[in-house]
């Protein structure tokens, strides 16, 4: 589930000065903005296929990463789209006509709560659990955003044939809006792609800071009590579990603990899927408080403040700070950002944590390195990563797993505007942003790019 209206009721006093900010820096900083799509450097990618996953359980559509590359394009289109629309208009009227956008954008596809949908739903697709994505009832303005029509018994089995992918499950809104900037951030620094996404970085880190801070207090008390309250006796009506980051702690410290354990729905139908915060222990109350403070970290990143790349001698280089929550605790890592010439080079310093102790990863990424072959440029991408994971991603253990992962990607024109590509990857037993596959796997995506 992802909250809008309450969410905005709450923090409106900084939303507002967000909404202000936000583009009044932009407009300090004097930069042009371009009046063509082409001057974006736009490059918009599209998999078509992501094998096994969209052959899996019926055809299971779409997944992590296709819902996240159509939600980018989406902004990176729109925002340039506008910003052609504007090009005769004073700037902070394209501005702000792109921070309304971004705003409305919240309740319909593809937009950020799409995503954040979309990302729960693939946990679930991967064991062939429908759903629906209520985004697409297109309820303006309303207060939560539901992923439903699920039953009792799949969330059942779920809970407990797999209990570290449900906790996996409640965190994957917010990984899929942290793992869309990563990817906005990726293309600005290394590929000098810009459609004024500035609004939708600082949207998505709000969202899902204040999103977790909400659900430490006890107004998630109230809106659980008038959730249950609303659906009443329909069962398809029902979210697949309330707020995100209450459920995520309460079946992180209990992942023994049976689903229907939960106890009966108030209308006297079903299982009561939702956590109240007063359902917490306090050790859970406070490790829930823990990780809203952690989630701050997501905040040390220069993108927010339009510092795209600082200049070293004959190189540049960024870095970031990142936070997320896993199935087996949560993951801090430092990403750094390196470019020289046509060398690209994304650097990440992992630890993963659960209740007792932190283990170390590295991963290293090259983007997009051109060779030319029999006349024709083809673009190479590797991305590999080793660490050390708490055993079998669970939260009460101090042995580890050593792990890892590789990937192997090349691209290839098949005419000006048009790059085809296929990409493999291989991992082992381990959690890895944005792959839905907690155990080992062997993926395949097919796709193209269209710049």
């Amino acid at each position: 589930m992802n909250t809008q209206n309450p969410f905005l009721r709450r923090y409106s006093s900084i939303v507002f000065i967000l909404m202000m900010l936000i583009p009044l820096m932009s407009i300090a900083a004097e930069k042009t903005v371009p009046s063509v799509i082409e001057a974006h450097h736009l490059s918009l990618e599209f998999p078509i296929l992501d094998f096994p996953y969209n052959t899996e359980s019926d055809f299971q559509l779409p997944s992590m990463n296709q819902s996240l590359c159509l939600s980018k394009n989406f902004y990176q289109l729109s925002h340039a789209y506008l910003i052609d629309l504007l090009k005769e208009k004073p700037r902070w009227q394209t501005i702000f006509s792109i921070a309304a956008f971004d705003f409305l954008s919240t309740w319909f596809p593809p937009g950020t709560s799409w995503l954040h949908e979309e990302w729960h739903r693939a946990v679930l697709g991967r064991r062939g659990i429908k759903s629906y994505n209520e985004v697409y009832d297109f309820d303006f303005f309303e207060e939560t955003i539901a992923v439903s029509e699920i039953k009792d018994e799949d969330l059942i089995n779920l809970k407990n044939n797999h209990p570290q992918e449900m906790v996996r499950l409640h965190s994957a809104g917010v990984e899929a809006q942290y793992e869309m900037n990563l990817s906005i951030e990726k293309d600005q620094f290394f590929f000098d792609t810009y459609a004024f996404e500035d609004l939708v970085l600082w949207l998505n880190y709000l969202n899902s800071i204040l999103y977790i801070d909400l659900c430490t207090t006890s107004e998630a008390d109230d809106m659980t009590s008038d959730m249950m309250a609303e659906e009443g006796r329909d069962i398809s009506e029902r979210d697949f579990t309330g707020l995100d980051f209450t459920a995520y702690v309460y079946d992180l410290f209990r992942p023994d603990e049976p689903y229907e354990q939960r106890g009966i729905h108030p209308s006297g139908n079903g299982i009561r899927r939702y956590i109240a915060y007063s359902d917490l222990t306090d050790p859970e109350k406070d490790y829930l408080k823990f990780q809203r403070n952690l989630s701050l970290l997501n905040l040390v990143n220069p993108f927010l403040f339009q510092k795209r790349r600082f200049s070293g001698n004959a190189y540049q280089w960024n870095a970031t700070l990142r936070h997320h929550l896993t199935p087996h605790g949560y993951n801090i890592s430092a990403n750094l950002f390196y470019k020289k010439n046509q060398v690209n080079v994304l650097l990440k310093l992992h630890t993963y944590s659960n209740k007792y102790k932190t283990w170390p990863g590295l991963e290293i990424e090259l983007l997009g390195y051109p060779k030319k072959i029999r006349n024709r440029i083809i673009l190479f991408s590797l991305r590999s990563g080793i660490w050390l994971q708490p055993e079998n991603q669970t939260f009460k253990t101090r042995d580890s797993e050593a792990g890892g992962f590789g990937s192997f990607k090349i691209a290839t024109p098949v005419s000006d505007h048009v790059d085809v590509y296929i990409a493999v990857e291989g991992k082992t037993n381990g959690w890895v942003a944005g792959n839905v596959y907690l155990e080992d796997n062997f993926s395949t995506v097919c796709g193209v790019v269209i710049k």
